[in-house]
């Protein structure tokens, strides 16, 4: 897994020479950097790089870099992406962690957390966290099927 600090930390020190693109698997746009360092164009563009880092939030860093320019790698229809990123054992865990939670702050804080560290929660996970925060009901009760109808 790439980690935001370390790109960034890359593209100063090292961005010349393209390891910042190597690092988060851009390896073509690498080469260009290493090919025309002499020129110090590639060291002037990673400090712009550098600073777009810095402003993505984890989120969007791990999505990115992390889980999505990895499967795009390796399937390209949209459907296997969505499969392969909701995993059902993952979001039953995540949703009885919810649950188990004994006030408001907590499912607030629980999601800040998250969202520091740059973890993919799943729609379902937000959905009952923001029925939790806003005292609605939860419709979706104990089944985590989507094919059964809900009466």
């Amino acid at each position: 897994m790439k980690h935001k600090s370390y790109a960034i930390l890359l593209a100063i020190l090292l961005g010349g020479f393209g390891v910042h693109r190597f690092y988060i698997g851009q390896h073509r746009r690498g080469w260009w950097y290493a090919g025309f360092f002499w020129t110090l164009v590639p060291m002037i563009i990673s400090w712009f790089d550098a600073a777009r880092f810095s402003s993505m939030d984890y989120a969007e860093f791990n999505r990115r870099y992390n889980l999505g320019h990895e499967l795009s790698k390796k399937f390209s229809d949209d459907e296997v992406l969505l499969a392969a990123s909701f995993e059902k054992e993952r979001e039953e865990k995540l949703l009885q962690e919810i649950e188990k939670l004994s006030s408001k702050e907590d499912v607030q804080q629980y999601l800040q957390q998250a969202k520091e560290r740059g973890d993919y929660l799943p729609r379902l996970v937000y959905a009952r966290a923001n029925a939790i925060l806003r005292d609605q009901p939860w419709i979706m009760s104990d089944s985590l099927d989507f094919d059964k109808k809900i009466s």
